[in-house]
């Protein structure tokens, strides 16, 4: 754990309805999972898990 969070600083950590906004809008987008790793400073599990519970993905 204390790997993913040197290498995704907000790993682990709270999502902001902000945070939540953006995620959904550039998803809609097209933007690509490894894209919103880099923007959200997340690992591609955060990032899925999160699309999935905004009713998103699968």
């Amino acid at each position: 754990m204390e790997r993913q969070k040197a290498l995704y600083p907000k790993a682990y950590k709270p999502w902001s309805k902000n945070d939540d906004a953006l995620l959904t809008k550039l998803y809609k987008e097209g933007t690509s999972i490894n894209e919103l790793m880099t923007l959200f400073h997340r690992n591609r599990g955060g990032i899925a898990s999160r699309l999935r519970k905004l009713g998103l993905t699968r």
